[in-house]
């Protein structure tokens, strides 16, 4: 791959900007309350330069639910890796994901909402099947260790995960004051306990 020219480079450092901006704003004051000429004047660049680079406002929440993914992906690898059962791998995800959330700020449950509703309409089967596959390994290997059941489906399996996941996602997003590390460590233990074998299940 060759590397990137100046104008490139530019190109991509402007475009990092904006989100930055972007991002800053929709954590302040929401994705609705927050126009396209706000971006501009945090980023400091022309309105024309942002249209450049992204059509419309909606372009810059699906880039940031994009980069959103590729932390997701990111993270579930980590606590494949680094955790020693099922239960710690689905700990350490489920913490990732509950700290990113408690750092960005109260409005960015704007984004998260908006993040949600962009995933539900997804139509990037690519990325669809990047995050299923990356469940799935994480499954697979407690299947290898013997703490998840080999009775059901892969796949329904890795459902089940993503559900919790999205159903925390969405409490948060619409509640506030929601205590989502707490919230986390139930669904961790209850997604545990169901997918271990029945002789391992908790009474």
């Amino acid at each position: 791959m060759s590397n990137p020219t100046r104008h490139e480079r530019r190109r991509r450092e402007t475009a990092d900007r904006i989100l930055a901006a972007a991002a800053e704003l929709f954590g302040e004051q929401g994705v609705q309350a927050t126009k396209v000429v706000d971006i501009c004047e945090r980023a400091d660049v022309a309105q024309q330069t942002f249209f450049n680079h992204f059509p419309a406002k909606q372009d810059v929440v699906r880039e940031l639910t994009r980069r959103g993914q590729d932390f997701f992906l990111a993270a579930v690898e980590d606590a494949r890796r680094e955790g020693r059962d099922t239960g710690e791998r689905l700990a350490r995800l489920f913490a990732q994901l509950h700290e990113a959330a408690e750092d960005v700020g109260p409005m960015h449950q704007d984004l998260v909402a908006e993040t949600i509703r962009a995933a539900t309409a997804e139509t990037d089967a690519t990325r669809t099947r990047e995050v299923h596959r990356a469940l799935g390994r994480l499954v697979r290997a407690g299947r290898a260790q013997g703490d998840v059941s080999r009775l059901h489906a892969v796949e329904d399996q890795v459902a089940l995960i993503l559900g919790a996941l999205n159903q925390l996602l969405f409490e948060w997003a619409n509640r506030a004051n929601f205590p989502i590390a707490e919230r986390a460590a139930r669904m961790v233990r209850l997604l545990a306990d169901s997918l271990a074998p029945s002789t391992r299940r908790r009474s």
